[in-house]
């Protein structure tokens, strides 16, 4: 699946991965895609590749274009991470602007 949903910077990063962890860095980066875009309230809307959660030049999971959000891999969850077989991604957004009420949640 690679260049399926990724950015060329994702794929050049993902590519210097060792063998071993690029699948798993692959899917919980999906993963966070995923959460951002239903946290939006929108789904994807285009091209995943579009969907920025990481910083620039990093894997480090961030929203670059709203401070104050906040991904949560599953490794990181108050529960416990997934089962192996599994991976997932929480998403948080501050509110969007003034009078916005509560902050959006979506998991993937």
């Amino acid at each position: 699946m690679a260049g399926v949903g990724f950015s060329a910077e994702e794929e050049r990063l993902l590519g210097a991965l060792e063998d071993h962890v690029r699948p798993g860095t692959r899917g919980l980066l999906w993963c966070a895609k995923e959460g951002l875009a239903k946290a939006h309230g929108t789904g994807f809307i285009g091209d995943p590749a579009d969907v920025a959660v990481t910083l620039p030049g990093t894997l480090e999971l961030a929203v670059p274009d709203r401070p104050g959000s906040v991904i949560v891999p599953d490794r990181d969850w108050p529960g416990g991470p997934a089962p192996d077989h599994l991976l997932g991604a929480v998403v948080l957004l501050p509110p969007a602007g003034p009078g916005s009420e509560g902050t959006p949640a979506a998991s993937a």
